[in-house]
C-alpha cells in the first residue's frame, strides 16, 4: 500500500490522486521531495552525519542541529562531519540500533517533507523509548501529514484516524475510542497486547 502511495508501484486497477492529480501523471522522481519515508529496512551510509541527513541537497547547519535536537540525538552527535563508521578511522561514530532509527527520523524531519510515512520506525526501541520518540515525532511533524504503520498498538490512541488492515483489506477505520467501542478486530488486538504488557510488568 505504501509503495503504491509513493508511486514505486503502479495501480493495476483504480487510481491514486495527489491534490486531484493522478500519480501516474507525475514525472519520475517528482514525488521524491514530497514523501519522507522511514521503512523497516532503512539505510544509513558510512559517510558523515551531514551527508546522511542531506539527501535532497545541502541544508543549513542550524536546520540540521534543530532536527537532531528534536530527535534527542544531541548528546551522541556533536559533529556534523563525523563518519558513521569506524572502518576507516577510530574517530568515526558507531550508533546503536535505536540511535540509528532516530537518525533516520532526523533525516525526514530536517528535509521538511510535507508527507511522512513511517513503517515500524521504533522496532529497535523498548516501550518507554518508543513512547518518547513518538512524542518527539508528533511534535516535530505537527504541520505535516503523518502516516505510520505498526503492529504494536501502544501509540495508536494518539493518532486522528486508524485504518485496520487484514488480509490486504481495510476492515475497520476510526479513532482509537471508536474502534475500542466497536469491540471488533482492533479491540481484540489492542486488548491482547495490553494484557501482554501487563503480564510482563508483574
Amino acid at each position: 500500500l505504501v509503495y503504491l502511495l509513493m508511486h514505486m508501484l503502479s495501480c493495476t486497477t483504480g487510481e491514486i490522486r495527489l491534490n486531484g492529480k493522478n500519480l501516474e501523471d507525475f514525472a519520475p522522481g517528482q514525488l521524491n521531495s514530497f514523501f519522507g519515508v522511514v521503512l523497516q529496512d532503512f539505510h544509513l551510509y558510512p559517510t558523515s552525519v551531514r551527508e546522511n541527513i542531506c539527501v535532497n541537497g545541502p541544508l543549513d547547519d542550524a536546520v540540521l542541529w534543530q532536527a537532531i535536537r528534536k530527535m534527542g540525538l544531541q548528546n551522541c552527535i556533536t559533529d556534523l562531519d563525523i563518519r558513521l563508521t569506524k572502518e576507516f578511522s577510530d574517530n568515526g561514530l558507531e550508533l546503536s540500533g535505536g540511535q540509528q532509527q532516530k537518525l533516520a527520523l532526523t533525516r525526514v524531519i530536517a528535509n521538511s517533507y510535507p508527507f511522512l510515512i513511517l513503517d515500524e520506525p521504533t522496532s529497535a526501541l523498548d516501550p518507554i523509548a518508543e513512547r518518547e520518540i513518538y512524542q518527539r515525532v508528533f511534535q516535530a511533524a505537527a504541520d505535516k501529514t503523518l502516516v505510520f504503520i505498526s503492529h504494536r498498538l501502544a501509540t495508536t490512541r494518539f493518532v486522528d484516524r486508524i485504518l485496520v488492515l487484514k488480509d490486504g483489506t481495510i476492515i475497520e477505520e476510526g479513532s482509537h475510542r471508536q474502534l475500542m467501542d466497536a469491540k471488533g478486530y482492533y479491540y481484540e488486538l489492542y486488548t491482547l497486547q495490553e494484557n501482554m504488557y501487563r503480564e510482563r510488568s508483574v
